[in-house]
């Protein structure tokens, strides 16, 4: 049987200096989560701006989703 993960807090947001938009949460989960991101209800794909990963940490996942160049478009909830 497979449980959906189990996230520890909602994703943290944080602007970097070079101007990149950083989301990121940490979730518990076995095996490896499949994480939708979503913006407006549409699901978010990676691309040439948005890069998406998720790493094995001490028996969880950190799950992030980086945007470069972030526009007024990218602006919502």
């Amino acid at each position: 049987m497979v449980c959906p993960p189990f996230f520890e807090k909602a994703p943290s947001v944080a602007a970097r200096p070079d101007g990149t938009v950083l989301f990121e949460c940490l979730c518990n989960a076995n095996p490896e989560p499949k994480i939708t991101w979503k913006f407006k209800g549409n699901e978010i794909t990676p691309d040439n701006r948005i890069c998406m990963k998720i790493k094995k940490i001490v028996g969880k996942w950190a799950v992030t989703m980086t945007l470069k160049n972030p526009t007024q478009a990218d602006q919502g909830y």
